[in-house]
């Protein structure tokens, strides 16, 4: 599947492409140790494009990257579906060190996404359901 990258890796800044452009939605105090973006044409439960995590080098926001997703984590934001493919760059397998960081960072990630939720005045289950290989 073709990816375009929203977060480079190791970024602290949460931006999202909308009508041809990004556009940045906040500055996180955790910094995505993984290329983050999504995959154009796909549509999710959210009405946003389905997002990817591409493990590997740090990529530039705007690259366009070909993948094979190799791990669908299946996410609830707000109540909503909201999975996340996972891929190597390099097309490899995930290795045990990938599987640990993705664990470790949704971990991180999930009572920050909570807190920011609860600002907002979100409501809805945040949080990992499953990793499930494809």
């Amino acid at each position: 599947m073709d990816v375009v990258i929203e977060i480079p890796a190791w970024s602290f800044r949460k931006a999202h492409y909308q009508d041809g452009e990004f556009q940045e939605q906040f500055v996180s105090a955790l910094p995505c140790p993984f290329n983050y973006g999504f995959a154009p044409g796909t549509m999710t439960e959210e009405g946003d494009p389905l997002d990817v995590i591409v493990i590997g080098p740090r990529l530039r926001q705007g690259d366009m990257v070909g993948v094979t997703p190799s791990l669908r984590v299946e996410f609830l934001d707000r109540g909503r579906r909201d999975d996340k493919m996972v891929a190597r760059l390099d097309g490899a397998p995930l290795t045990p060190w990938d599987h640990l960081v993705l664990r470790v960072f949704f971990c991180l990630y999930v009572p920050l996404k909570w807190m920011i939720d609860l600002i907002q005045g979100a409501r809805g289950p945040t949080g990992v359901v499953a990793y499930r290989p494809l």
